[in-house]
């Protein structure tokens, strides 16, 4: 493929990975690479506050990163943003 901005470089896509904002689909990566990107989740909703058990649960759901730092950001109590993505 063309790049899009010239110099006729190339991109290669990895077909494995699909992301959406903050959103990674953990099932289509390769097990070392999916155990890389669960614990760097559990550590984003860690840093934001949230209990190691609410972590899990935030880690193990295909749940927005973004929304729920969004969300944080505005004020919103843990347990409410929780509830609310979940």
């Amino acid at each position: 493929m063309d790049a899009p901005f010239g110099g006729g470089a190339t991109v290669a896509l990895a077909p494995t990975l699909l992301a959406m904002g903050d959103r990674v689909e953990i099932r289509r990566l390769g097990l070392p690479e999916a155990a890389r990107v669960r614990r760097w989740r559990k550590s984003q909703f860690i840093a934001l506050g949230f209990s190691q058990r609410d972590a899990n649960a935030l880690t193990k759901a295909p749940v927005d990163l973004g929304e729920v730092r969004r969300l944080v950001a505005a004020g919103c109590p843990h347990e409410i943003a929780r509830r609310i993505v979940l």
